[in-house]
């Protein structure tokens, strides 16, 4: 219950910075929680470059043929001996070298298939992995060479829940959007902690639109797995909590977006069109590390990338792309590989400890483009 308040304070706080924009942190239970400004973008003109943070990238172009031929694709897994890709709701497993190795399960409703399959985690005990399906609320598990073993069903995951993600073999994180059930007027997003017995471990919520009765879909909760550590953000409240089974959720950084910020009142039918992206801060995306949290957002009818030191307290440096000038398949924001000096511009997608991964279907050899993704990996410092 206390750390409940504690949260609620923190979201008065968060909202009594945007009168307070000069200061750069918070205090909150002891610890300082630093607060990044996303509307002063325009003025960091230090440039991305992959030696301010990684000490070694590789380009591991992943194997083509008709078993894994790959469409829009994202990195579910990875560590150091193999990578699972996520495309068109199908999960494909390869080596560290690009491999392909085999797929894990497959698409259906039949026993041992799925329809949506959210977070993947791979259990290093059991040598195995566990697929939550977002549409039949189930746990598959699989071996590593992609045989289905058996599912399980939670309780924590019955509920129309947007996204869940195993944190570690025996809790899940489950967050979702509610509506008020006694008078249809409040809409909330809310998180919980649920061990393997269906115990709620931690709870949150944060009702961030009193009357209304929809919210576009766009703008939920979103989750991310870094290597046994749990990074979510609510959309309204401005705040990426940390949440894990013993300490459950904790702030770590708080995101300012002044005047900029999408008003809760117009959410319902707030459509990304030309205007508002040039009027409010969009479609903000984090990824965290123990030293970097990397943000992706949409402003002034442009993408950003910046970085910012978790360490040092600031912002280490931006990148920004034009609408007009965006390529699909090429990855032209970010941080600029100028350690192989490839020209590649690439942004974290997945964080497993201190190795980062991004996907492009740019060849810089033959400058085409190909087929099946390249993953880069970077080695953080």
């Amino acid at each position: 219950m206390r750390l409940f308040y504690n949260l609620i304070i923190l979201v008065v706080i968060c909202c009594n910075c945007n009168n307070e924009n000069k200061k750069k942190y918070i205090s909150y239970d002891n610890n300082t929680i630093p607060i990044i400004d996303l509307t002063t973008t325009d003025n960091v003109t230090t440039e991305l470059k992959a030696t301010s943070f990684f000490s070694k990238i590789s380009y591991i172009p992943l194997e083509t043929t008709n078993d894994c031929l790959l469409g829009q694709s994202q990195i579910s897994y990875a560590d150091s001996t193999q990578i699972v890709i996520l495309s068109e709701s199908e999960l494909f497993r390869f080596s560290n070298k690009g491999l392909f190795l085999n797929k894990i399960g497959n698409k259906g409703r039949g026993p041992g298939e799925y329809l949506h399959p959210s977070n993947v985690f791979f259990d290093n005990e059991k040598l195995l992995f566990r697929v939550i399906d977002l549409q039949s609320k189930r746990t598959l598990l699989f071996s590593s060479n992609g045989k289905f073993i058996k599912d399980e069903k939670f309780k924590s995951i019955e509920k129309n829940r947007f996204e869940y993600s195993y944190i570690d073999t025996k809790n899940i994180l489950a967050s979702f959007r509610s509506v008020n059930k006694i008078n249809n007027e409040e809409v909330r997003d809310e998180m919980y902690i649920f061990n393997e017995n269906n115990d709620t471990l931690f709870s949150y919520y944060d009702t961030f639109m009193p009357g209304a009765k929809k919210v576009s879909f766009f703008y939920y909760p979103s989750i991310q797995h870094s290597y046994f550590k749990i990074f979510v953000k609510l959309p309204f409240n401005d705040t990426i909590y940390s949440a894990d089974s013993k300490n459950g959720f904790s702030p770590v950084a708080v995101l300012y977006c002044g005047t900029e910020k999408i008003p809760r009142h117009i959410a319902e039918d707030f459509s990304l069109n030309k205007q508002n992206r040039e009027k409010y801060i969009t479609d903000i995306s984090s990824l965290v590390s123990d030293r970097y949290i990397f943000l992706s957002f949409y402003r002034k009818n442009a993408k950003y990338s910046i970085v910012f030191d978790r360490e040092k307290n600031i912002v280490l440096g931006a990148d920004k792309l034009l609408f007009e000038n965006f390529i699909p398949k090429f990855r032209q924001i970010g941080i600029n590989d100028d350690i192989e000096k490839t020209d590649i511009n690439f942004f974290p997608q997945y964080i497993n400890d201190k190795t980062v991964y991004d996907l492009t279907y740019y060849n810089f050899k033959s400058q085409t483009v190909n087929d099946n993704p390249t993953v880069i990996i970077g080695h953080m410092r």
